[in-house]
């Protein structure tokens, strides 16, 4: 009978135990549980900043490559504009020089019948 209570008096303390030991594992698991969820939670928070930046930062390049193109253009209609004129500028001495080509030709036949 000794040992019939004895064995019951182990059991009833695994038992405890064992209770005890399951009552602990929850309480850290749900610790865990609840560190996870809040870990998950500064992950999406971190990963819609990232994506938030990304979308800043594209519109930013895509703002300054605007302002780029735009500043090449300006520099490309001088170059035309400068090009036109230089051009406009040739044929005016082309024409300035032929007219000075005629200019002493006839001074030339002038001469030339002068002396005759």
């Amino acid at each position: 009978q000794r040992l019939e209570l004895a064995a019951e008096k182990r059991q009833e303390d695994y038992a405890r135990k064992e209770e005890k030991l399951r009552d602990e594992l929850d309480t850290k698991m749900n610790g865990v549980n609840g560190s996870n969820i809040r870990l998950k939670e500064e992950l999406r928070r971190a990963e819609n900043a990232l994506k938030e930046a990304l979308v800043k930062h594209d519109g930013q390049i895509k703002d300054i490559n605007q302002k780029k193109m735009d500043e090449l253009d300006q520099i490309n209609a001088r170059v035309r504009s400068t090009i036109s004129k230089k051009d406009e500028t040739i044929v005016a001495l082309q024409h300035q020089v032929q007219a000075a080509e005629q200019r002493v030709t006839q001074f030339e036949d002038l001469l030339s019948r002068q002396r005759q």
